[in-house]
Parts: C-alpha cells; structure tokens; sequence
C-alpha cells in the first residue's frame, strides 16, 4: 500500500509541474517570436544588406 501510495504521488507531482511549466514554456514561445517578427518588421532592410 506504501509504494502504491508513493507511486501516485509521484504521478501527481509530475502532472502538476507540468501543468505549471507548460504554460511558461509557451509564453515564452510567443514572446520570442512576437520579438523575432516584431524585430524583422522594424529592420526588413537591414536583414537584406
């Protein structure tokens, strides 16, 4: 029962910080691409010389 128990904690946790990175990682994401596509429209002839 101990180990059954232990096991499904373990479980928990993982789907819980997953829950909690998921949406880090993913803010993350799109600050960086609104920051690439937003850099490439401010310089777009820059990038071609």
């Amino acid at each position: 029962m101990m180990i059954g128990l232990g096991v499904t904690e373990l479980i928990i946790i993982l789907l819980v910080l997953l829950l909690l990175l998921a949406p880090i990682v993913i803010i993350m994401a799109l600050i960086y691409i609104i920051y690439k596509i937003a850099t490439k429209d401010k310089t777009p002839h820059q990038d071609e010389k």
